[in-house]
């Protein structure tokens, strides 16, 4: 008797199974781990609060060393510490900011950050989380760029057969 059998190899049997463990959750994983490496020591600067949008904190605006801005937040907080720096007070903050704690799966990824952002004056309209959490457009798309060779480059290495009897 004759028998057929077909082989499929490459990525085209894909199981669902095999996309979320070889090629979502990696990828997912390396953009947080590249947002946290590239992008996360930007929102302590001033060039980052300018790009982000941050809302002015108290004597931001107001001309230093004048009587107003010595007892602004920014002025009590210059003659403290010695900085303006934005999402600073202290320091500690941005300290514990720096460990690097990525949750990925396949559908997104979490970059856990301090829970001493999440802090608010319930009169303020001010919101670290929100602030630090920002992305701008320019980032966004070399994120996604970034993904998108992984996933290719990820789809290309993945070799699969499947083997079917016809007959």
């Amino acid at each position: 008797m004759l028998g057929i059998e077909v082989h499929y190899r490459g990525a085209h049997p894909l199981r669902r199974r095999d996309w979320n463990t070889e090629v979502a959750e990696p990828v997912f994983r390396d953009a947080g781990e590249y947002w946290h490496r590239q992008f996360r020591a930007k929102h302590f600067t001033e060039a980052g609060a300018q790009e982000y949008g941050y809302y002015q904190r108290k004597g931001e605006g107001l001309p230093r060393g004048s009587k107003g801005w010595r007892r602004s937040y920014t002025g009590r907080k210059f003659a403290r510490f010695g900085h303006t720096r934005p999402l600073v007070y202290t320091g500690e903050g941005e300290r514990l900011s720096r460990m690097r704690d990525v949750r990925a799966t396949s559908k997104r990824v979490r970059v856990v950050l301090p829970r001493k952002f999440n802090l608010k004056h319930p009169k303020s309209r001010i919101r670290m989380r929100d602030e630090l959490t920002r992305i701008s457009p320019r980032e966004e798309q070399l994120i996604i760029a970034r993904a998108d060779r992984q996933v290719h480059q990820r789809l290309a290495r993945i070799k699969t057969t499947e083997t079917k009897k016809l007959a």
